[in-house]
């Protein structure tokens, strides 16, 4: 798996985010439009 800098970045700082409830979610088939290219999975 590549890593590119910004989502590395992006869960880093997640993980340290505190909640009860948080979910990250990468948009693994995208580059800077997952919203265009991957709808379905973004709608959920």
């Amino acid at each position: 798996m590549i890593h590119s800098g910004t989502s590395h970045a992006a869960k880093l700082f997640f993980d340290d985010i505190e909640s009860q409830q948080k979910e990250f979610v990468a948009f693994e088939e995208s580059a800077h439009y997952p919203h265009y290219e991957e709808k379905e999975r973004f709608m959920k």
